[in-house]
């Protein structure tokens, strides 16, 4: 059975039409599979769509990862962003929550922007 290492999910604060998507939730594995979970609002109602995404992450990303959760956790958060869209990082060791950060905006705190970055670019 594969345990999580790392999930992180993404807020839409901005404008919601129909087509636009409201979350994205990626979930990486200790077999650095990634599952990514897209939700949509898909009409003018509050129905919602979802698609979900397959990846698999490089061994140097994984390690980069981990750098910028060290890197982070020695820096102040002090975002400079209240619009778009909202974070919120959890990373796992051993199936145990090791590091939390709440929802919220990473604009001006590196080490959390190149977290994102790393997800929103798996391809």
């Amino acid at each position: 059975m594969k345990n999580k290492v790392f999930e992180v999910v993404q807020k839409n604060f901005g404008v919601i039409k129909p087509g636009t998507w409201t979350s994205r939730t990626w979930i990486l594995y200790d077999d650095r599979s990634v599952e990514n979970t897209v939700n949509y609002k898909e009409s003018g109602d509050n129905s919602q769509k979802e698609e979900k995404f397959k990846y698999k992450i490089s061994i140097l990303k994984l390690l980069k990862l981990k750098k910028m959760i060290n890197k982070y956790n020695k820096e102040n958060d002090n975002s400079r962003a209240f619009d778009g869209s909202a974070w919120e990082f959890t990373y796992y060791e051993n199936n145990t929550v090791k590091w939390h950060r709440e929802s919220g905006y990473i604009y001006g705190v590196a080490p959390l922007e190149k977290i994102s970055e790393i997800f929103m670019r798996l391809k």
